[in-house]
């Protein structure tokens, strides 16, 4: 099942909303992170109780940056760091009805 999240990244420049789309292999978590134009692939750890740890691109209009993100469930509720070489920025939504797959689709 695809799991969806609707995102703020709160950027020196502003607030930036985006949407992460997520599918749980056991820990193991993939997916892609809508951002400022951008899909950046994710990949990481879900550790089977309120955290993922994900490693991504942040791609914008001045360049790409690798980022690690730290993101907390707290019910429907979704907060988090985006850590990048230069800087620490913080995330914060909620998380979105599941996307169940139809019949016939492949993921």
């Amino acid at each position: 099942m695809k799991e969806l999240y609707e995102l703020i990244l709160h950027s020196q420049l502003g607030p930036r909303p985006g949407l992460l789309s997520l599918l749980r292999h056991g820990p193991d978590v993939s997916g892609t992170l809508s951002l400022a134009g951008y899909e950046n692939s994710v990949s990481g750890q879900w550790d089977g109780v309120r955290t993922f740890t994900l490693l991504h691109p942040l791609r914008t209009a001045v360049g790409t940056h690798q980022c690690r993100s730290v993101l907390t469930l707290a019910g429907e509720t979704i907060t988090g760091t985006a850590e990048l070489e230069e800087c620490t920025m913080c995330w914060s939504g909620r998380r979105l009805p599941a996307i169940e797959p139809k019949e016939g689709d492949c993921e």
